[in-house]
């Protein structure tokens, strides 16, 4: 049997899912709480790279 689903909750993962991607293009870690209850739903982990992994990269995060 199907689960029934809001369409709110869509909107919901839709913008966690947006929330993630950006992140992530800022080289930092999202890390997202239960779904299905209210208040904070991820936490982001800003994180620095070692200078050797960006040693060989045209456009580094961090300067």
């Amino acid at each position: 049997m199907a689960k029934t689903v809001l369409p709110s909750k869509f909107q919901k993962w839709k913008g966690l899912d947006q929330i993630s991607s950006i992140v992530h293009e800022m080289h930092c870690i999202f890390r997202e709480l239960a779904k299905d209850d209210f208040g904070i739903d991820g936490e982001i982990e800003v994180i620095v790279p070692k200078p050797s992994f960006w040693k060989n990269t045209l456009n580094p995060p961090y300067q």
